[in-house]
């Protein structure tokens, strides 16, 4: 029930705001003893530089903070992170060697112990400067010259140059920076830290970048990347930046729900559509009143009068929605953004009329508040065009723009008072105004394409007598076999393979000498195999609780007739804090555990709404580790793998799963379940996807929620994801056929009896995300193959 998600989160957000609010007082009393100032540093030679290296073992041990190794190097003009400063005021990077200089044979970070195989984990490297002599409220700005950046990907990717801030004891507070890649080689850049929270806090300027480790002797093919000081501070010329409405952009929604004080929020994604947000095809978005709390809870006495289901809201109950796009990659500190629109129709009544909102909000990587502008859409008439600027205090990392609005959750039965088509709505339209130079957005974003089909990436840009041109992996794309409009916005891969797959940079430049960059991920995927990506790993989790009068105590029943018993309430959740579900990206192990955030997290140890008075687990959940591709809609999918070992409870099942939905109202989930020493497969024929929006594949331990230190919850089920192999004969071969994806290397396998101790290698094959067929000639009358997968 809404109630019990609303009590759930109540008690943490509060002490959540308070902390805030201490926060703010603490900072505004120190800024009333010195005057604040801006501080320059550069890549100043003279001062002390400092190494610094974290090692993560990506999915051995340590795959999050601590790291499995954590090393300050010291103080020097260079170290074996591949950092160096020259006497020019120069700093070089390049990745790291260290790992093989010092730790060359530890299986923990290389494939194997034979002092060559590539490495399984990551390391970010650092190389800075340090200071304590800045002052409560001071600005610090670190500026510089881009040099050249030959990195190769993910260095290029993760290469910042950046500002840092530490409490005396070493506590982080924040982190403002620009990535190297966004800039041109001669282009100056400059990163401004927020106010320096307190006296002699420790704050740190340098470059930080991350990758796995690599081998002294092939490194150099891997390439550098060099700043230089100006020598003195000039500021870059900050950019402009515009966005409108695009449905192609990822809108989501957030809502806080409120009787005099906010007691809880939520974070709902492309369930969005419950508060009345969405975005149509032809760029219009429409805003109404919440009927969020009435789909959930709508005889629920904490938020309406009555059980009746068609009272109005207890006094002083309202919901504030938010409708919007979150993006790192339009701003940095110090540009500005501009969202603008059309007003087309605001039937809206009270209150919701006079507090709906056009905003631009600024966050920073640590969700650090940076200020909001808004224009109220109240103010417009119909047709009239609005733009809200905003100024980037933050580093980029989260700026918002979309719309708010506040009032209580209306009724969605005709019968009601408050239903809520007697409450009018608002559609806003897109209109953008703009001659700056930018890279609005790359539409589609993500970019997935099936195997052998074309793909247009289209950019939305602004700025006169722009030049175009496109880039794959850091490397400048030509026109040819199929590849069309390089220096153009519209950039369209035909008959796409494999090796298509990477990260796509479109760089323009204005007639005003300015230039500016966006970048979208392509995904290529084969319908015939739906895999889990080591190179890409576009995870995502979410956990379902059923509780309260939901309870359930077994998987609930699932199919082409929908899922039924429907969770409490469901979130979504970062995989590398709340999910105990990972992948080994060395061998593509994903390795499934029981959850146990629900419990543990309970505001109190006798929570009913998850603990039993005895302790036992009051609800049921579902843990989910899956990968999105709304592209697959319309084709018929197969999920193949193996699971090797299964120690789960008897009280947990894991499953291999596909869902596919309309709109989230009806889920159509396909389960099997998963025993140790056998494969899976799953296939979902094209008649069931055909006419759906949304489709997901994955994981999912099902199972009572519980504590992590009850013995029930320790067991571990593993699977990997295979490639199914097929034979065919002819008059002369036996033809072996099996889809691939780049990244992974295929070896055909033979046996002549199964009793046979070994399996004989026949063939190895690369990866080109194509299906490979590979005929065996054999006039043996007998044999049994399998395919090994590295």
């Amino acid at each position: 029930m809404l109630n019990d998600r609303l009590n759930f989160m109540k008690n943490n957000l509060i002490t959540h705001l308070s902390a805030l609010c201490l926060a703010a007082s603490a900072a505004l009393l120190g800024s009333l003893d010195a005057k604040a100032t801006t501080q320059n540093v550069t890549a100043d030679p003279s001062l002390q530089w400092n190494g610094y290296e974290n090692i993560y073992t990506n999915g051995l041990v340590n795959t999050v903070w601590p790291a499995y190794k954590s090393d300050w190097l010291g103080v020097n003009t260079s170290f074996l992170n591949q950092s160096s400063i020259d006497g020019s005021g120069n700093v070089t990077i390049a990745p790291s060697i260290r790992a093989d200089q010092l730790f060359p044979t530890d299986p923990l970070i290389w494939a194997d112990e034979s002092g060559t195989s590539a490495g399984i984990g990551k390391i970010i490297s650092d190389f800075y400067s340090e200071s304590t002599s800045f002052a409560a409220g001071d600005t610090v700005i670190f500026s510089g010259t881009l040099v050249t950046n030959t990195l190769a990907a993910p260095y290029m990717e993760t290469a910042l140059a950046f500002i840092k801030e530490y409490d005396a004891g070493w506590g982080f507070i924040g982190m403002s920076s620009v990535n190297l890649n966004t800039l041109t080689n001669g282009q100056t850049f400059l990163v401004r830290s927020g106010a320096v929270a307190t006296d002699g806090n420790h704050i740190q300027w340098g470059l930080e970048w991350a990758g796995p480790p690599e081998r002294a002797t092939t490194v150099t093919n891997l390439g550098f990347a060099m700043i230089a000081t100006n020598g003195t501070v000039t500021t870059p010329a900050s950019k402009s930046v515009n966005v409108s409405i695009d449905h192609n952009q990822h809108w989501v929604g957030y809502q806080t729900a409120s009787m005099t004080v906010p007691y809880a929020t939520g974070y709902l994604d492309v369930a969005a559509g419950d508060i009345q947000g969405t975005t149509s095809p032809e760029d219009v978005v429409r805003c109404a009143p919440d009927l969020r709390a009435d789909k959930l809870a709508h005889t629920d006495t904490s938020i309406w009068q009555d059980d009746t289901g068609l009272s109005d809201a207890v006094p002083g109950f309202t919901a504030d929605s938010t409708y919007y796009v979150d993006t790192a990659a339009i701003a940095v500190n110090g540009d500005t953004v501009i969202f603008s629109g059309q007003m087309l129709t605001n039937s809206l009544v009270e209150p919701y009329a006079s507090t709906i909102v056009a905003f631009i909000k600024d966050f920073d990587s640590n969700w650090g508040y940076h200020g909001m502008a808004t224009v109220n859409l109240n103010t417009l008439t119909n047709g009239e065009v609005f733009s809200v600027t905003k100024d980037i205090g933050g580093d980029g990392s989260h700026v918002q723009y979309g719309f708010e609005w506040v009032g209580a959750p209306g009724r969605t039965n005709p019968a009601a008072a408050s239903y809520v088509g007697n409450l009018g709505s608002v559609l806003v339209g897109n209109q953008l105004i703009s001659t700056v130079t930018a890279v609005v957005s790359i539409n589609p974003s993500p970019a997935q394409v099936k195997l052998g089909a074309n793909i247009t990436l289209a950019a939305k840009t602004t700025g006169e007598g722009l030049t175009y041109q496109w880039s794959k992996n850091g490397v400048i794309l030509t026109n040819g076999p199929g590849i069309s409009g390089a220096t153009t916005n519209a950039l369209t891969l035909n008959n796409v393979q494999g090796s298509a797959q990477g990260i796509y940079w479109l760089t323009v430049q204005g007639s005003d000498g300015l230039s500016a960059s966006n970048s979208v991920p392509v995904f290529v995927y084969n319908p015939a195999w739906l895999y889990f990506d080591r190179a890409f790993n576009p995870f995502n989790g979410y956990i379902n609780v059923w509780n309260g009068t939901n309870i359930l105590t077994a998987r609930p029943s699932s199919g082409d007739e929908g899922t039924k018993d429907k969770a409490s309430f469901g979130f979504g959740v970062s995989p590398t804090s709340l999910l105990r579900a990972s992948m080994n990206t060395n061998n593509d192990v994903i390795t499934l555990k029981p959850n146990t955030y629900v419990f543990d997290g309970a505001t109190n140890s006798m929570d009913a709404n998850y603990i039993n008075p005895d302790g036992t687990s009051a609800a049921f959940m579902e843990q989910d580790f899956y990968v999105v591709n709304n592209s697959l809609a319309g084709d018929t999918l197969v999920f193949a793998g193996y699971c090797p070992s299964n120690s789960l409870d008897p009280k947990y099942t894991a499953t291999a799963w596909i869902k596919v939905s309309q709109d989230w109202s009806v889920e159509y989930r396909y389960d099997t379940n998963l025993e140790a020493g056998k494969p899976f497969i799953l296939t979902v024929p094209s008649t069931a996807t055909t006419g759906k929006s949304y489709v997901q594949y994955g994981f999912a331990v099902w199972g009572p929620a519980n504590s992590a230190t009850n013995p029930i919850t320790q067991g571990v089920c593993e699977v990997t994801v295979y490639s199914p192999i097929s034979a065919t004969s002819t008059s002369s071969n036996i033809n072996l056929g099996f889809p691939t994806v780049i990244n992974h290397d295929y070896t055909v396998q033979y046996k002549t009896n199964l009793m046979d101790s070994t399996w004989l290698n026949f063939s190895t094959n690369s990866g080109t995300g194509n299906t490979i067929t590979v005929p065996d000639p054999t006039e043996s009358k007998q044999r049994f193959y399998r395919l090994s997968i590295q």
